[in-house]
C-alpha cells in the first residue's frame, strides 16, 4: 500500500502540481486544519515570519526568492511541502502574507521578485555554462541548478539538485558542486564529494 502511495506522489509531482489543492487522503503526511493554521501564525508572528514552502520542483529563481526574503527580511521556511497540501497550509500562508505585507507595504511580494529577477541576470551565464557541460554526479536526474556566493567575490558556487528517497520522504539531494568564475565563466573547480542533503525536504 505504502509502496502505491509513493507512486502516486511521484506521479502528482511529475505534472507539477496540477491539483494541488487537494489531499492524498492515503498519503502518510500531516494534515493541517484552520485551527492549527491560526494557532501557529499567532505564536510565529512573535517569533518570526515565515511561510511554508510547497508545489512543484523549484525552479531555478525559486532559490533565489527564498534567499532574499531570509538574507534581508528574516523570512524563513516554517517547512516544505510538496504537491499534497491542506486547508490548514493555504490558511497559514494566506495570514502570514498578510501580515507581510502589513510590516513591509503592500507592494512587498512585488519588490521581492523584482530584487530576484536583478540577481538572477547576473547567475543565469554561469548556470547556462554549467548546463552545457552536461554533467551529472550520478544517475540521479538532474532537477535544479542554484548559484550561491563565496568570501571571494569573483567566485561562485553551482550546485545541482535531484530527487532521491530518504526514510520514505522525498527530498532534494546536492548531486555536485562546480566553482566558477564569474566573470570569465572558466570552471575552477568540479567537486562531488560534498554530496549532501538540502534543506528542502517535502513531508
Amino acid at each position: 500500500m505504502k509502496k502505491a502511495t509513493y507512486i502516486i506522489l511521484i506521479f502528482l509531482i511529475v505534472l507539477g502540481c496540477k491539483n494541488n489543492n487537494k489531499i492524498d487522503k492515503n498519503a502518510d503526511i500531516i494534515s493541517h486544519d484552520s485551527t492549527w493554521a491560526r494557532n501557529e501564525f499567532n505564536l510565529d508572528k512573535y517569533e518570526q515570519l515565515q511561510l511554508i514552502r510547497y508545489g512543484p520542483p523549484p525552479k531555478e529563481t525559486e532559490e533565489y526568492y527564498w534567499t532574499v526574503l531570509a538574507n534581508e527580511y528574516n523570512i524563513g521556511i516554517k517547512f516544505s511541502r510538496g504537491c499534497l497540501i491542506d486547508a490548514g497550509i493555504e490558511c497559514y500562508n494566506d495570514l502570514m502574507s498578510k501580515e507581510i505585507r502589513r510590516k513591509y507595504g503592500n507592494n512587498f511580494f512585488e519588490k521581492v521578485n523584482e530584487k530576484v529577477d536583478s540577481i538572477y541576470k547576473i547567475d543565469k551565464p554561469l548556470i547556462e555554462k554549467v548546463r552545457k557541460l552536461g554533467y551529472s554526479a550520478t544517475k540521479r536526474s538532474l532537477n535544479n541548478i542554484s548559484v550561491f556566493n563565496t568570501p571571494d567575490e569573483r567566485i561562485k558556487i553551482v550546485k545541482g539538485y535531484g530527487w532521491i528517497q530518504i526514510n520514505k520522504k522525498y527530498r532534494i539531494t546536492n548531486l555536485f558542486q562546480i566553482s566558477i568564475d564569474r566573470y570569465s565563466k572558466e570552471i575552477v573547480k568540479i567537486d562531488t564529494t560534498k554530496i549532501e542533503e538540502s534543506p528542502l525536504i517535502y513531508r
